[in-house]
């Protein structure tokens, strides 16, 4: 049976119309997908601090045989990769001030997204060797920091700010302190403070140095006979000498303990 050039002509435009509609309702699929995925999200931390911070001056780049991106940190401290495929991808974090580190995250899947934390030790050239930098609370007494350094077998290099003082005494008994203080080899007499208020005046003291177990006696009993009294003083720290290429390991063993509020290596430019 032949068909007339009308009902050819209809039919043709049905199926024309009907091809367009089922796009319309996206039913339609053109071509396979493409495998993307969220993607891979980067933290770097320092290995050689406590309490530990986010490392934001540093340039991660994630590489795979078909791809490499490299990113800075966003605004809130996250190096992020978006949208990129599945597959196996090396992670590398590159900064001035830390050694480079790599991490590897296999057989990333479509649509999932990798959490990747890196810890990072410092470049050695960026601290004084075997220099490590304790910071205690204001209310921590000299006695209490001095026995848990002298626990730990190392140097005592320096005790800073804490803050050892006379009440109000005549100027000539606070000079006469204040002489004392200087000539004791353990106190920096450039910090031991004569304030000269007449009949009101005072003597403080706040930096100690090379402080051994002897010199810790004699200033239990100097302070004593002086009358000198300890106060709370903000940003007490001590430096003490750890074995050269140990620090870091020194800083994971020490931290969490309470009597501490932070532990770091004494880098160039900060030292004490």
């Amino acid at each position: 049976m032949r068909l007339s050039s009308q009902f050819s002509l209809w039919a043709f435009l049905f199926l024309v119309a009907s091809h367009f509609a089922c796009r319309d309702k996206g039913d339609a699929i053109v071509g396979p997908p493409t495998p993307q995925v969220t993607g891979v999200s980067v933290s770097l931390y320092s290995n050689c601090t406590y309490p530990t911070f986010l490392i934001t001056n540093a340039s991660v780049t994630l590489r795979s045989d078909s791809l490499t991106l490299t990113v800075s940190s966003d605004t809130s401290g996250i190096y992020r990769f978006e949208n990129i495929p599945t597959g196996n991808y090396q992670v590398t974090a590159i900064s001035w001030l830390y050694d480079t580190t790599m991490a590897f995250v296999d057989s990333l899947l479509e649509r999932e997204h990798r959490t990747v934390k890196l810890w990072l030790n410092s470049k050695r050239s960026s601290f004084a060797p075997g220099d490590l930098l304790i910071g205690f609370w204001d209310t921590t007494n000299l006695s209490l920091v001095f026995n848990f350094v002298d626990s730990l077998g190392v140097q005592l290099k320096t005790l800073g700010n804490f803050k050892h003082s006379t009440n109000p005494i005549p100027f000539d008994s606070a000079a006469s302190i204040a002489a004392v203080l200087r000539q004791k080899p353990y106190i920096d007499s450039g910090f031991v403070i004569l304030d000269n208020r007449g009949n009101n005046s005072s003597v403080s003291v706040f930096y100690f140095r090379n402080l051994t177990r002897a010199d810790y006696l004699d200033w239990l009993s100097t302070r004593s006979i002086l009358s000198l009294f300890e106060f709370a003083a903000p940003n007490k720290y001590v430096h003490i000498e750890v074995p050269i290429g140990q620090e870091c390991s020194w800083v994971q063993m020490l931290k969490g303990n309470p009597i501490l509020r932070y532990i770091s290596l004494n880098y160039y430019g900060y030292l004490s």
